[in-house]
C-alpha cells in the first residue's frame, strides 16, 4: 500500500481496561477508508476509531498488544553479511513494485543520515539490474534511443510519471518518494542508481548519467541526461 508507520505508542482511554494503539502513519495521499480497511486486516487490531488529516490513526487492539511499552518502536539497524541482506532488501523492494517508496522509507530509517542517500543508490542499482529480468523486451537493445525507449521509460514510468525527449529524462509525481509535497533526496538517488543497473544491464560499455535538476532542490522536477559509448563509437547524447 506504500504507507509506513513512523512511530507507535499506547494511550489510555476513559473505559476499563481500555487503551488505543496510535499510529502516525507516511506515504501517499490515498482516500481514508482505503486506509482503514488496511488497519482493519492488521492481526490484533480489533477495529480503527480514528484517524485525522495529519495521518494519526487510534486503533483499538487485542489484549496480547496491550502489553507493548508505550514508546516508539525502533526497527533493527542493518546487520549480517552485506550482500545476502542487500538481495533481501531489494527482493522486498521488488515484491512491492511499482509501490516500493514506503519499503525503501523503512528500510533507510535502519541506516545513519549522512549514509542515507549513498545506501539509496547502490539500492537502486540492485534494484534495477534485478528489474531488468522482469522486463518483457521483444529484441535486444542495439542502441541507447532503444534503451530509453523500449527498456528505460516502460520500467520507470509504473514508479512515476515519466517524460522522455531525446536522451533527457523527466521525472514528476514519483510513487518512490512517500511525501509527494516534500520530495526527497534519498528517492532521486534510488531512481538515479535503478537508471544505471537498468542501463548497465542493458548495454554493457561506457554509459554516464547527469542529473540536470531535482525537485528536492526546488526544480519542478528530476532530470536525467543520458550518455553512452559502446567500444566502437563515440559518445551518444
Amino acid at each position: 500500500m506504500g504507507l509506513t508507520c513512523t512511530q507507535r505508542t499506547l494511550k489510555n482511554t476513559p473505559f476499563v481496561d481500555t487503551r488505543y494503539l496510535v499510529l502516525e502513519l507516511d506515504g501517499p495521499d490515498m482516500p481514508k477508508q482505503e486506509i482503514i480497511d488496511q488497519l482493519r486486516g492488521v492481526h490484533g487490531i480489533l477495529s480503527v476509531d480514528k484517524l485525522d488529516q495529519k495521518g494519526v490513526a487510534s486503533v483499538h487492539v487485542t489484549d496480547e498488544q496491550k502489553s507493548e511499552p508505550e514508546h516508539q518502536q525502533t526497527i533493527a539497524p542493518e546487520v549480517g553479511d552485506q550482500e545476502i541482506r542487500d538481495r533481501m532488501l531489494v527482493f522486498s523492494l521488488l515484491s512491492r513494485y511499482p509501490n516500493v517508496g514506503g519499503r525503501l522509507y523503512e528500510i533507510l530509517s535502519t541506516i545513519p543520515q549522512d549514509e542515507r542517500q549513498s545506501r539509496a543508490r547502490q539500492l537502486g542499482h540492485s534494484f534495477g539490474l534485478h528489474l531488468f529480468k522482469q522486463q518483457k523486451l521483444s529484441s535486444p537493445i542495439e542502441d541507447l534511443p532503444e534503451a530509453l525507449s523500449q527498456l528505460i521509460l516502460p520500467a520507470i514510468s509504473p514508479m512515476a510519471e515519466a517524460h522522455l525527449q531525446n536522451n533527457v529524462l523527466a521525472i514528476t509525481a514519483s510513487k518512490i518518494n512517500v511525501r509527494p509535497k516534500k520530495p526527497q533526496k534519498h528517492a532521486c538517488q534510488f531512481l538515479l542508481g535503478t537508471l544505471k543497473g537498468l542501463l548497465s544491464t542493458a548495454l554493457p560499455g561506457k554509459h554516464h548519467i547527469e542529473k540536470l535538476c531535482c525537485a528536492a532542490e526546488d526544480a519542478d522536477d528530476c532530470r536525467f541526461q543520458f550518455q553512452y559509448k559502446n567500444r566502437n563509437e563515440k559518445v551518444t547524447r
